[in-house]
């Protein structure tokens, strides 16, 4: 909830200040650590399946 607080009105980060963005980056960080998959860009097979961007 944080992270959707931190980029509202941002225009999805198009106008977003330096602060935003800090605090942006550090929070998708501390998401990062919490992931159980240590590779997760290189386990393919969990990321099959359809995706709509939001």
């Amino acid at each position: 909830m944080k992270l959707k607080a931190a980029l509202y009105g941002t225009e999805r980060g198009l106008r977003a200040s330096s602060e935003t963005r800090a605090e942006v980056v550090e929070l998708i960080t501390q998401l990062e650590a919490r992931n159980p998959t240590p590779a997760p860009t290189e386990a393919l097979t969990l990321l099959n399946g359809k995706w709509i961007l939001a």
